[in-house]
């Protein structure tokens, strides 16, 4: 008799705590957002980005909006990323033709690649 009175005290506990998590999700997302705005000054965006990731998976239920949402934050950190980070030189072709011996592998005119 003990043992049913304990489960059912624990039912209770867990569906009450349930409804306790529903309730202040909403809280707990903007909490989130301006603590990750605060930390962004502080923090790089390296450590950043992957948080504020992994705080709206945990909040979104549905596995298919999960998925969308992870491919967009992939493709706009991407682009982020590319746009304002400094490009580094590539090495490209040189298209000056210098006289050279034709004996010389490449020959006359050989397109040199030249780092820049």
């Amino acid at each position: 008799m003990i043992y049913g009175e304990a489960m059912s005290e624990w039912y209770e506990y867990a569906a009450e705590l349930q409804e306790s998590v529903a309730e202040t999700s909403p809280v707990l997302v903007l909490l989130a957002a301006v603590v990750g705005l605060l930390l962004l000054n502080f923090m790089s965006q390296i450590i950043i980005l992957p948080l504020a990731v992994v705080v709206a998976v945990y909040m979104l239920q549905n596995t298919l909006i999960t998925a969308l949402v992870l491919l967009g934050v992939i493709h706009f950190v991407g682009v982020y990323y590319y746009y304002n980070t400094p490009q580094k030189s590539a090495p490209y072709l040189h298209w000056d033709r210098e006289r050279t011996p034709t004996s010389v592998i490449g020959g006359e005119g050989a397109v040199k690649v030249v780092q820049g």
